[in-house]
């Protein structure tokens, strides 16, 4: 084995040992020890609706097909293992895609994960080359969105939110839902429509969150309908931080323009001193 293959399959090693990190971590398994990646681009990417496919968290995906590679390649079946690795390549190079451009974070280790296997398949086909391993590298990319989002959803009946009219955004977590019922007698009775806006108290419940989102916006909460609300699930996160408040936060708007910004335990109070209503007229103590 020479010098180059043996770089190669180091690389290739190194990817197989983050794919076997990242899926600890999608697990959460205590006895790791730490934390593979604290950042927040990393548990953007963990919990969001591209992590599992076919009910499966898709690292143990990446770890059996690298794993499939690298034996292939002790075994000598080289030109084989070439292909798989070009498919993953490709795959993971739509997953690299789709987190910068779609969920709008960089996580380190996907950065990581991918460099890996880009280093290891160019040395690996330096002396192999065939121009079919790009056909192979399409096929994953174009394959595996085909995967994600195909198209069985549908959109929701009801009409969402007139964003020009009169209307409180309620961000909030999927455990403080009791809000809404509050909210929504005041507002019928004020000429406000409500917007919910659903986002995670942490990482652990950002899939309760999206499927919150994915119940407002389509007829049925189905795989697809949820990576897709995912994007929407982002948004509201960054509006939140702009905030720069706690859960629930409320945004009073009319015609498009922030009037009042309401968050904490005491917003019952603070909405009712901004429409000048007797205290606790409208609402009742939790």
């Amino acid at each position: 084995m020479g010098r180059v293959e043996v770089i190669g399959l180091l690389s290739l090693g190194v990817g197989l040992v983050l794919a076997v990190l990242a899926f600890l971590e999608k697990l959460r398994v205590e006895e790791v020890g730490f934390d593979v990646c604290r950042s927040e681009s990393c548990e953007v990417v963990q919990y969001s609706g591209f992590s599992d496919l076919f009910g499966f968290p898709i690292t143990l995906f990446a770890i059996l097909a690298l794993g499939g590679v690298i034996l292939l390649w002790f075994l000598r079946r080289k030109e084989k293992a070439l292909f798989i690795l070009a498919f993953l390549v490709g795959c993971e190079a739509y997953l690299t895609f789709i987190e910068f451009y779609y969920l709008e974070g960089k996580c380190p280790l996907c950065i990581a994960f991918l460099s890996s296997l880009v280093i290891g398949f160019v040395f690996s086909v330096l002396q192999r080359f065939r121009p079919s391993l790009f056909w192979f590298m399409a096929l994953g990319f174009l394959g595996l969105h085909f995967l994600f989002f195909f198209p069985r959803f549908d959109l929701a009946y009801t009409p969402y939110f007139d964003p020009k009219g009169k209307v409180i955004e309620v961000f909030l977590s999927p455990r403080e839902s009791r809000i809404l019922k509050e909210l929504q007698g005041f507002l019928s009775q004020r000429g406000f429509q409500l917007c919910p806006r659903f986002v995670p108290q942490d990482p652990s419940s950002r899939r309760e969150a999206l499927l919150e989102m994915a119940k407002m916006l389509f007829s049925e909460p189905s795989e697809e309908a949820l990576r897709v609300s995912e994007r929407t699930l982002r948004r509201n996160e960054e509006e939140l931080k702009n905030f720069n408040g706690s859960l629930p936060l409320l945004v009073v708007k009319e015609k498009g323009e922030v009037k009042k910004v309401i968050s904490g335990p005491n917003w019952r109070e603070e909405l009712e001193e901004y429409f000048s209503l007797p205290p606790l007229f409208f609402f009742s103590s939790p």
